[in-house]
């Protein structure tokens, strides 16, 4: 595992949480805005992964995480 994509996997799992502390309303106040969104996919194919994001007419988003150079079948994702 790289020293990037263990950051990037602890900051997405942060992300999941409940933002009841200030260090995490400042991670999700910066994650949160599409700059933080544009960091994060900027930084997926360092980590060796691509990224489809898409907007379902309900409001909500979904991610879907594809190892980078293969078939792009399902590994995980999370709305």
């Amino acid at each position: 595992m790289t020293p990037a994509y263990g950051r990037l996997r602890a900051t997405l799992g942060f992300l999941r949480l409940q933002t009841q502390t200030p260090e995490l309303r400042l991670l999700h106040g910066w994650a949160d805005t599409w700059a933080g969104v544009g960091a994060i996919v900027t930084g997926l194919p360092r980590t060796g992964y691509d990224l489809d994001l898409r907007q379902y007419g309900d409001g909500h988003w979904r991610a879907t995480f594809y190892v980078t150079g293969l078939a792009h079948s399902i590994l995980g994702g999370w709305e």
